[in-house]
Parts: C-alpha cells; structure tokens; sequence
C-alpha cells in the first residue's frame, strides 16, 4: 500500500493562523496589565554600617507618588496604585486627549492596547499628587483630575506654550490641600516666571505670584514644610538666578534665605525637623552635600559629590537618600570626566554618606542635546520603609520600578 503524500491547504492553515492571533492579541490586550514584583532578593552593597537588598522590580513602570503607605505609578497613560508592602500593582485607569476626534480617538485605543505598550515601551514623563481627599491630580498636558479613585479623568488646567510645566518634585500641597507649581521655563532669558495655586479639590487654579523678567530662570522646587508650617521654593540658574526662598504666607511675601553662588542652585530639598539637606545642581564646578541648620541659620558643608543631583527623598527611619545625574555635555564633566553613571548616595543622620548603587550612562541625542541618565524617587510624603526610584536613559534598569531595602547595621556610627 502507497503511502500518499499529505496535502497543505495553506490558504486555510493562514486564514486559522490570522485567526488564531488576532484573538490571542485581543485576549493579551483587553486583560489589564497586573505589574508584580519580581521578589528574589538580591545584595546590592555591603559595608560595616549598612546593608542593601534589592527586594522587588517591575519592568516599564514609574515610581510617581507616595502617600499614606501607597505608592503610585504610572507606564504610557495609566494610572497604577499598590500598598508599599504589597507585591502587586492594580491599575485604577487611564487619561486620554480632551474631546478627540474619531481619529485621535483610533489612535489613542490602539496606543493604550497592552500589546503596543508591549512594543512601544513608552514610559510617560508626568507627575501625580493625591490630595488628602483622595482626589488624584496628573500633570501631564492637561491638569487630569479624578474623583473616583483613579478610574476616569477630566480637564480642569491646560498647558500650552505660554504655561511651562513643572519639574518633577515641583508641586506643593499644603495642610489645607492647596496646591502650588512653579513654572519651568528653559527658554530664552529674560522672562517671567509664575507660581500657580489651584483650590476647591483642585479645580480652580490661578496665578499667586510672579517673578519679573530677568530675576530667575525658572522654579526648580516647592516643597511644603510640615514643621514650620511653610513653603520653600528652589530655583536656578545662574548664580543670581539660584535661590532658596520662602513664604510663610502663601506668597503674600517671598523671603529670600540664601543666594548669589552655585551651591544654592537646588533642585530637590529634604525637609526636617532642625535640618534641610540637598545636593545641588552645580554643574560647573562640581556639586556638594549640605545641610541647613534651619534654628542656628547656618549652611554646612558635607561632602563633594560631583555630579550635580536632581533627586532626593527620605524614609520613614530617617534615612536620607539623594541621586546624581550624569550631565554629558556639562563644564564639569567635560573639565573632569566623571564616571559616566547615574548614582544613589544614601546616609541615616546626613554626615555620613556611602554610595550604594552606579547605573550606567546609556547615550543617545534628544531634541536638546545627549541624553541624561538619572535616577527619579517618587515624590510624596517621607513614610515609605523601603527606597522606590525608577531609572532613566541607563544601560541597565531602565524603565523599572526598582525596591531596595535599607538596614543600618548595630554597630553603625548612626551619623
């Protein structure tokens, strides 16, 4: 008996295999993405006072904010929440386009798809703040606001080319649940620079302050200050430009507490109770660690750095933690070629400080020159147990929500 060859229908076994696909493409995008961290711990650094482990990391998502033991996040226009504690992330929603037409609105249904997110791997640069309402406020090209949890969003501010959006950790929110940005505008000098307040749940903003043409660059930083019932702006650039001020009024009157060099160029504050730290934005002769001694009215110096630094936060122990940015075409980098990385410093009380983590630069031209490689903490509160920041434009964790454990060892010098 003749075995007879077997006979394709490829025109079927294609049309099957289309089929087969495009469901498995819709059945992959309709789930909602359940970012889960990836819990084998691993040692980071070690030395006689502290121990780092990494203890979680997602991959395409953005630590954002932090309050009240949750922590926001974002990837491509999503909104995603989960406890500190918690291994898992639960998406509450997303923000689209305002009144969109119909082809806005096909391009915005297949960007949001998981697959194309998969592909695009699109990590949206906006920020979050969570009001004591709970309502949620996105900056991005709108002001988004949600008052159900995340869920859906509407417009109440917009930015267009004649309002600049602020730097990320540039947006107050104050015991009354008011809520200040300056603006930050790196367009040509000289112009003027507005502070905006919003109120009623965030859905009124205004004007409440403006610097005249030509007396800053632009606003870094506001931070609000729990302890003295206060806010501090941080702007640059030049050293007439940066300022660290203060209003004790809700800019009814600026103060200036310290200006006139570069070591006053801030761009992040910590906040404490007797102390403020930063790590400034000195990008020509190299950046320091200092602290205020805010009772004595006393600036010290701590530590040279050198890379300027953009980021900083603190834990719930007091553990102070500030990241540095590698600037490719700065005067300092180009005089003294710093290791091409982005860093973390930490220290428990502020004299100490030890390097725990060095990212790899990862080089590409943007619109305005080489890229920069940093490292981003999520803005918020000080109540986090565990260190949160996602890298950007670095050769290794890029685009991740990275979760590191701190533990200061007994017989640490507990400076």
């Amino acid at each position: 008996m003749r075995n007879e060859p077997v006979k394709i229908n490829f025109k079927k076994f294609a049309f099957v295999f289309i089929i087969a696909t495009s469901l498995f493409i819709l059945f992959f995008s309709i789930i909602p993405r359940k970012p889960r961290y990836s819990l084998k711990k691993e040692l980071i650094f070690e030395n006689d006072h502290v121990k780092v482990l990494r203890t979680g990391q997602i991959k395409l998502l953005f630590a954002n904010y932090l309050k009240d033991d949750r922590i926001y996040a974002t990837e491509d226009h999503f909104v995603f929440c989960g406890q500190t504690e918690d291994e898992t992330f639960h998406r509450l929603g997303h923000f689209s386009k305002i009144n969109p037409d119909l082809q806005e609105r096909v391009r915005d249904f297949i960007g949001r798809l998981k697959i194309s997110r998969f592909f695009r791997k699109n990590i949206v640069d906006n920020q979050i703040v969570v009001l004591e309402s709970g309502t949620i406020l996105v900056f991005y090209d709108h002001i988004y606001r949600s008052t159900d949890g995340g869920r859906s969003y509407e417009s109440v501010f917009q930015f267009d080319k004649n309002t600049f959006n602020p730097f990320h950790d540039g947006i107050a929110v104050d015991n009354e649940d008011t809520i200040y940005f300056g603006e930050y505008n790196c367009s040509k000098r000289p112009h003027k620079i507005r502070i905006f307040k919003g109120i009623a749940d965030g859905t009124k903003w205004n004007v409440c302050y403006e610097f005249p043409a030509g007396q800053i660059f632009h606003v870094h930083s506001i931070k609000y200050d729990s302890y003295r019932d206060r806010l501090w702006i941080c702007t640059g650039d030049r050293n007439n430009e940066s300022r660290l001020m203060y209003t004790d009024d809700k800019f009814g009157h600026v103060n200036i507490l310290g200006s006139g060099d570069q070591n006053w160029r801030i761009v992040s504050l910590i906040i404490g109770k007797d102390y403020l730290f930063w790590c400034s934005d000195n990008d020509s002769l190299g950046s320091n660690i200092y602290r205020f001694n805010v009772n004595m009215n006393r600036r010290e110096k701590i530590f040279f750095v050198g890379k300027p630094s953009y980021y900083s936060t603190k834990l719930s122990d007091g553990t102070l933690a500030i990241s540095t940015t590698y600037e490719p075409e700065s005067s300092f980098t180009k005089e003294t070629s710093p290791h091409p990385t982005t860093d973390i410093w930490i220290s428990r009380k502020g004299l100490h400080w030890y390097r725990i983590l060095e990212l790899p630069h990862k080089s590409f031209q943007t619109p305005v020159g080489e890229s920069r490689s940093s490292i981003v903490f999520p803005s918020g509160d000080y109540n986090a147990e565990s260190l949160y920041f996602s890298p950007q434009n670095t050769m290794k964790l890029d685009k991740s929500l990275q979760k590191f454990s701190i533990q200061w060892k007994p017989d640490s010098t507990g400076n």
